[in-house]
């Protein structure tokens, strides 16, 4: 973990913001806002390179505007690029509280503490706080550090009555009709769709963004903001653009309400907010922000597509469709949501299903797949307890928070565990309200507990634990481009992903961008029904390949065109890197694509031609029609490899091993076959010359033009070893 901080330190340090803080001179005693105007309140500003925050003293408001030089008119009429942000509490009684309700109840006081976060080191807080208001002392929090580029916003409700508050959501950003306005035409908003479930990033379509992006090249203008995820609210941004501006909110929901005894304080999911920040480095940094927010690694030997059926089928369909899979590289099968005869029994379903489920895993098993089942961990089987309520409609919950109710479900999933299943999955519960209430949990907390759970009864053994499918995608490339955008860097960290259902009519085929594309799906994919005919056949060789480590670079789209892919072998230091623009992609610039490793601009930007490198010297693209693969090396010491002529990876994805032996001057590497014979290329220092090459243990003659080594490899692949003299 000390290892990924100190990286991304590296990748940011060459356009880190480091905020200053100066209080403005005002007013000694602000009148209400909308009396006054910000030149005449006291606030804060965080000083930035293009935009600077201002944050006021008398409601906890805060404002974006474009740096200009102090002056009257600066003062008078800033350039404002988002404007009074507010914020607002609602109790489940209905009450709404709002920051200008607070701000006018009392005088404010202004808090300012220093402090040490274990992950982020030495910051500083800045904060309005509130005289109690119906019965709650509310605190509004901003929090910058010293050595990193971003705020985290946040608001804390304490219980300073005598009696129980039940609260339902805290709005932490109100963006007002026209908040976000003064773009010009080709500005750009997009946001990424994932919300949290126990801990796991779900891509969905339907549910709301956690991150949003904010991109005007001709206003030089760069934000971004994010949810960091807690496992009591479930949290949303939703902003949407009307009349040429924006406006929406940001909030945190406690369905259906989360009580606050007196003493005790609540805090909403913080608001992660960069300003001036490169989108592509700021997507880099939230998904980094993550793993301290983020408990779910990557699922142990999580399946990387398995094949399921309508509920409304059972377990001869699914052994049918399980067995047809098999041809197109699927060898998972998941059983549906529908296996139980009656809710939380644990037992099969007749006809459908045999009573003992274990058969239905075996049955599976024999079929030459590994077998997954679908679960509910808060159902019950009808036993009583305090830690059992019934629903209206009969069914028994179980509440999780509870120690006995907690064990009872371990060792039901247990049972299943004990069956042979091999994977788990956790489906959204579909608990009533009031059950909620009488446990006094959110829905949020139930889910967290349901997979907290699941993990302690699978333990140390293989079986992967994941939520269930959200998002439906079709075959289409800005589907999955999207999707993908939205938890590519959060793989890199190892977070783990949930999976995504792969949905097409009629078995419609795929062309050579869409396919790229699922290659940069590093999660599971879910299949109802085998893949037929033609898409069977793409399937499989998406599948025969490992996924591609891909970084989105226009990461403001809403599906980005660009992309930068880097061999998955392990390797650094000896191998070039590939960039990959699908039709339609705005021109670039080397300056301004964010490598691997914190790595500085690469000087070389090529792409082979004819078998023969052609060099962009000027490091600029055009806008291509098709998909279009470029090279990228960095200025070394060490010879370089940099890439084939075969396939639009420049056939990084196939490198296995590389290495280099600088004692001796030998660069030895391994390459997997590909579909057919193509050429390495590889760059050499100018202080140094090739002395001899071997491929597959035979001797080779090489072309060498000026620092251009390269040679024709096999169908098959092969070992190669370049030894190198000093001039």
């Amino acid at each position: 973990m000390i290892k990924k901080a100190l990286r991304l330190r590296v990748i940011f340090s060459v356009v880190i913001v480091v905020f200053s803080i100066c209080i403005s001179v005002t007013a000694q005693n602000a009148a209400p806002r909308e009396q006054a105007p910000w030149s005449l309140r006291d606030h804060y500003t965080f000083s930035g390179t293009v935009l600077n925050l201002d944050y006021a003293k008398d409601n906890a408001e805060w404002r974006i505007k474009l740096y200009q030089e102090d002056s009257e008119t600066s003062r008078i009429n800033p350039d404002v690029i988002v404007r009074d942000v507010g914020f607002s509490i609602e109790l489940t009684d209905g009450r709404i509280i709002t920051h200008d309700m607070l701000g006018q109840a009392g005088e404010t006081i202004y808090g300012r503490e220093t402090f040490t976060s274990e992950h982020f080191g030495d910051g500083t807080t800045f904060s309005v706080k509130f005289v109690p208001y119906e019965g709650l002392f509310v605190e509004h929090k901003i929090a910058r550090f010293m050595n990193w580029n971003f705020l985290l916003i946040s608001i804390s409700l304490t219980n300073t009555s005598n009696e129980p508050i039940r609260v339902s959501r805290i709005q932490s950003a109100i963006f007002g009709p026209g908040s976000i306005s003064s773009l010009t035409e080709n500005a750009q908003i997009s946001s990424r769709n994932f919300i949290f479930r126990g801990g796991y990033p779900v891509y969905t379509r339907d549910k709301g963004a956690d991150t949003l992006f904010i991109h005007d090249p001709e206003r030089k203008v760069s934000l971004a903001m994010g949810l960091l995820p807690s496992d009591k609210a479930d949290s949303v941004i939703d902003i949407q653009p009307g009349g040429g501006t924006w406006q929406g909110r940001i909030e945190s929901s406690f369905a259906p309400g989360i009580t606050l005894a007196p003493g005790e304080t609540l805090q909403s999911d913080p608001i992660w907010f960069c300003l001036d920040i490169p989108s592509v480095v700021a997507d880099a940094q939230f998904a980094w922000l993550l793993q301290h927010y983020s408990r779910k690694e990557s699922a142990k030997q999580a399946p990387r597509a398995w094949v399921t059926i309508p509920d409304t089928q059972g377990l001869t369909a699914l052994r049918r469709e399980a067995e047809a899979a098999r041809s197109a590289g699927i060898a998972h099968a998941l059983i549906p949501g529908n296996w139980e005869g009656r809710p939380g029994s644990f037992e099969g379903g007749a006809p459908q299903y045999p009573r003992n489920i274990g058969d239905a895993a075996r049955s599976l098993r024999d079929a030459g797949v590994s077998a997954g089942i679908t679960i509910d961990p808060l159902l019950g089987d009808g036993n009583s307890g305090a830690w059992v309520t019934k629903s209206a409609d009969g069914r028994s919950w179980v509440n999780l928070n509870i120690e006995e109710g907690r064990q009872f479900a371990v060792k039901r999933i247990q049972k299943l565990v004990g069956y042979g299943f091999s994977f788990i999955v956790i489906e959204e519960s579909t608990i009533p309200d009031e059950v909620l209430t009488a446990f006094d949990i959110t829905r949020a907390q139930a889910d967290s507990f349901a997979f907290d759970t699941a993990a302690e009864a699978i333990g140390t053994s293989s079986v992967a634990l994941l939520p269930s499918t959200t998002a439906h995608l079709q075959p289409g490339l800005d589907d999955w481009l999207e999707a993908v955008a939205a938890v590519a860097r959060m793989a890199e960290f190892n977070i783990g992903t949930a999976p995504v259902r792969f949905v097409s009519e009629n078995n419609a085929t795929m062309d050579d961008a869409s396919m790229l594309a699922l290659r940069f799906w590093r999660g599971p994919m879910e299949f109802v029904g085998s893949p037929k005919g033609a898409l069977k056949t793409q399937i499989s060789e998406i599948l025969s390949q490992k996924p591609l480590v891909a970084r989105p670079q226009d990461t403001y789209r809403k599906a980005p065109l660009t992309w930068l892919m880097r061999s998955s072998s392990g390797s650094t230091g000896y191998i070039g890197t590939s960039i990959l623009t699908f039709g339609g992609a705005s021109p670039w610039r080397i300056q301004d694509i964010e490598l691997f490793g914190g790595e500085i601009a690469p000087t070389l930007l090529w792409y082979p031609q004819n078998n023969k490198p052609v060099l962009l010297n000027e490091g600029i693209t055009q806008t291509t029609p098709t998909l279009t693969t470029y090279g990228a090396l960095l200025e070394s010491k060490q010879p370089l490899f940099a890439g084939t002529t075969q396939a639009v990876t420049l056939g990084l994805d196939r490198l296995k091993s590389i290495s280099w032996d600088g004692s001796r001057g030998i660069l030895t590497g391994l390459l997997e076959s590909a579909p057919m014979s193509t050429h390495a290329f590889f760059l050499m220092p100018s202080m140094l010359t090739l002395h001899s090459a071997r491929l597959n243990n035979t001797k080779i003659k090489p072309d060498v033009e000026e620092q251009w080594i390269s040679f024709p490899l096999p169908a098959s692949g092969g070992s190669f070893e370049l030894e190198f003299r000093t001039k």
